[in-house]
């Protein structure tokens, strides 16, 4: 695998999700063969206790490089050892490109509120391929989620340890965003460029369960559809669900549908294990989504390549 084949591979890995753009993995390039690891220095103790986040992120970036593969006529065969994510790469000329690769660096996170128009049936069955499971506004399980929403910002906004480590991310102004190329920027969350210190004052008075309840409702009430993924609860169940998550991401990108996070029931335990009941699910509920129509967002920064990449061992 030439130097061309490997950066490109990285590249589209490292535009995968990850939360509070944390950016939580590193990548170890052999003769034919990537190694995915966690970042665990990017932790996050508050919001993902478990590491469950991490290793959805990194089954995210593990989808981008396997589905990247296909453009170089590679088969990607993947293999979990450890905390690690190896893949092995195997010249193939039958493998066709997937239509998926050309929207992996189109892919958004997009926190903006949706124009409330309706999505087409045939765009829901495509989407729910990935085993999604999705509720229509309206719908019982659609107004169970929202008020769950609620339930998870009233617990996470009035734990000043969760709201510490969530300030420690956000990047207020574009100084602080250039800086650092991760975490959440001003302009992705929709904020001004203001110094920090007229910002982080502002920023502090926000953040409260009235105020983020206030804004998610509204975001919530603009979105015709809920998707929600459930899945093993363990490392390998969280990898999975990355990789099927981010192929519903690039999917929705694939026909102009935008995506947001609703994660908080998912981040507060007790709040995971009864909303799944509620909504009937079969396995553990990992991830929430939003999805509909808007304009597009900023986009969040990422880190160079180079910082990812660590020296064989």
């Amino acid at each position: 695998m030439d130097d061309i084949i490997a950066n490109a591979l990285l590249d589209s890995a490292i535009l995968a999700p990850s939360g509070h753009n944390s950016q939580p993995w590193k990548f170890r390039v052999g003769e034919d063969c990537i190694t995915v690891m966690p970042d665990f220095s990017k932790r996050l103790y508050m919001v993902d206790p478990l590491d469950r986040e991490i290793f959805i992120s990194i089954g995210c970036a593990v989808e981008n490089i396997c589905i990247t593969a296909t453009k170089f006529n590679l088969k990607a065969l993947v293999e979990i050892k450890d905390n690690n994510v190896d893949i092995a790469f195997e010249r193939c000329t039958d493998i066709v490109a997937s239509p998926l690769v050309s929207f992996i660096a189109k892919r958004q996170t997009n926190r903006n509120i949706f124009d409330n128009t309706l999505i087409h049936k045939s765009i829901i069955d495509h989407l729910s391929s990935t085993g999604a499971k999705l509720y229509s506004r309206g719908s019982k399980e659609f107004d169970i989620v929202k008020s769950f929403v609620k339930l998870g910002n009233s617990a996470q906004m009035t734990d000043k340890d969760f709201v510490n480590e969530l300030k420690e991310w956000m990047r207020l102004n574009e100084t602080q965003a250039a800086r650092e190329l991760d975490g959440l920027s001003y302009d992705v969350i929709g904020a001004p460029n203001m110094p920090s210190w007229i910002s982080r004052p502002i920023v502090s008075l926000m953040l409260n369960a009235a105020m983020q309840n206030r804004s998610d409702m509204k975001k919530l009430q603009s979105s015709p559809f809920i998707a929600a993924f459930d899945g093993q609860d363990d490392m390998a169940g969280w990898i999975e669900t990355g990789r099927r998550l981010e192929r519903f991401l690039l999917i929705a990108t694939s026909h102009n549908i935008a995506c947001a996070f609703i994660n908080q029931p998912c981040e507060v335990e007790s709040l995971a294990v009864e909303l799944g009941r509620q909504l009937h699910l079969q396995q553990k509920l990992q991830i929430l989504l939003r999805i509909g129509h808007a304009s597009p967002s900023k986009r969040s920064r990422r880190r160079p390549r180079e910082a990812f990449i660590v020296d064989d061992m």
